[in-house]
Formats: C-alpha cells, sequence, structure tokens
C-alpha cells in the first residue's frame, strides 16, 4: 500500500500567482463562452431545488476543472478534494492579503454563478481593497 502524496503547501507569492492565473483562464474566450452558457441555463430553470442541483452537478464542476488546471502547477493532483484543499488554502492567505482576498472574492461569487466580477475587469491583476 503506498503512503498518501502530501498536500502541497502555497505561499503568499504562488497564492497571488494562482489567482491570476484562474482569473485568466476564465476570461479565455472558450471558458467565458462555457460559463456564460451554463449561466444562462441555470438562469431559465425555475424550480430553485433543481436550480440548486445544477450548479452543483454543472456549475462547480466546471469552475473545478478550471481551478484544477490553475493549481496543479503547484503540485496539486486535479481531484476534487485536492483543489478544495488549494482552495482552503487560498482563502486562509486572503484573511492577511487583500490581493489574494480580493481573487477569492471573485472566485467564490463565480463558484456560486455570478461571474460578474472576473468577467469585467479590464485588468489582469487582482488590486487591493481598499
Amino acid at each position: 500500500m503506498s503512503s498518501p502524496v502530501p498536500t502541497p503547501k502555497l505561499t503568499l507569492e504562488q497564492s497571488r500567482e494562482a489567482i491570476q492565473v484562474v482569473i485568466s483562464k476564465v476570461r479565455e474566450p472558450a471558458n467565458r463562452k462555457r460559463f456564460e452558457g451554463i449561466v444562462t441555463e441555470l438562469e431559465k430553470e425555475q424550480d430553485p431545488v433543481a436550480k440548486m442541483q445544477k450548479r452543483m452537478t454543472v456549475l462547480l464542476p466546471a469552475v473545478q476543472e478550471v481551478l484544477g488546471d490553475a493549481i496543479k502547477h503547484y503540485g496539486f493532483e486535479t481531484d476534487s478534494q485536492s483543489i478544495m484543499n488549494g482552495v482552503m488554502q487560498l482563502q486562509a492567505f486572503s484573511v492577511t492579503d487583500p490581493v489574494v482576498a480580493n481573487g477569492m472574492n471573485k472566485v467564490m461569487r463565480a463558484m456560486g454563478g455570478d461571474f460578474s466580477a472576473i468577467l469585467e475587469e479590464d485588468d489582469d491583476e487582482c488590486e487591493e481593497v481598499e
């Protein structure tokens, strides 16, 4: 039986970089179109329970795929547990770092179906929240 692979530990700088990669990947035309299509389908759903189910089964895996692509560079696997470990580390840095906090706010909103903060930004940098 093999030992489990230890969870990589992100540095603050890596967290900032990873957030930028996630935002850049969401903004890529193919991903943007994909997410806009998913959100459009979610908005058509009238039943709140069915809408939540679609959010969990369609939107969340799509966002996790982008997150996985962003954090695999830092040694994370792309399974849902590894992705959540990476997200938890990013969230931990967001408590003390305004740049990571701003980026995580955008990512968390996207995970809930609101891509406006990520897609409407003209710059490619997360800025400090004042």
